[in-house]
C-alpha cells in the first residue's frame, strides 16, 4: 500500500488511510511511502522490546529474508535501565539471532536505550541503510487512538524505508 504520511493536527485526530488499513486488517500489510526508492529487501529490521508480542513476526521475516536472500538487522529496544529488563532483552535478542542462524540467515543485534520507540528504529534503520522496517501491530481501542501516538502508527506514517506490518490479537 502507498503512503505520503501524514502530520500534525491531521494526524493526531484522524491519522491517515495507510494507518488506517493497518492498524483495522487481519492480514500483514507492507506501506511503501511516496518518497521511498528501495526496490530490494536486502536487509531487514527487526525491532523488539519487552513486549514479547513482536517475536510473533519471526516466522513472515525469515521467509522474507530467504525469499531475498536478505540479512536481519535485530534491533532490541528498551526505555528501562533496570539489569533485569536489559538482560531479557539481551538474552531474546541472542535467542533470536540463534534462531536465525539456525535458518542460515545473516543476522546482528543491537541494543538502544532511549525514550521513543519509533524515533529510535527510524534512526537505526536509516543509519544502517535497511530496505524495509518489521513491526507488529495491535489492535487497540479508539482512546488510544487519540491520546496516544502509537509507534507502529508513527513509522506508517514517518518512514522513507518500507515497513511490513504484521498484526498481532
Amino acid at each position: 500500500m502507498g503512503t505520503h504520511g501524514t502530520s500534525g493536527v491531521s494526524e493526531w485526530l484522524f491519522g491517515s488511510n495507510a494507518f488506517s488499513v493497518v492498524n483495522n486488517t487481519t492480514i500483514p500489510v507492507l506501506t511503501i511511502n511516496f518518497h521511498s526508492d528501495s526496490n530490494t529487501f536486502k536487509k531487514i529490521v527487526f525491532p523488539f522490546n519487552e513486549n514479547l508480542l513482536t517475536l510473533k513476526k519471526a516466522e513472515q521475516v525469515i521467509a522474507l529474508a530467504k525469499i531475498f536472500n536478505a540479512s536481519i538487522l535485530i534491533f532490541g529496544y528498551t526505555d528501562s535501565k533496570m539489569t533485569s529488563a536489559l538482560t531479557v532483552l539481551r538474552k531474546k535478542g541472542e535467542e533470536l539471532a540463534r534462531q536465525f542462524k539456525d535458518e542460515n540467515i545473516e543476522s546482528t543485534f543491537t541494543m538502544s536505550l532511549g525514550e521513543d520507540y519509533a524515533d529510535e528504529i527510524l534512526e537505526f534503520a536509516n543509519g544502517e541503510k535497511a530496505d524495509l522496517i518489521t513491526v507488529i501491530t495491535n489492535r487497540s481501542h479508539n482512546v488510544d487512538k487519540v491520546f496516544k501516538t502509537k509507534p507502529d502508527k508513527k513509522l506508517v506514517n514517518h518512514s522513507e524505508i518500507p515497513v511490513l506490518s504484521v498484526p498481532v490479537g
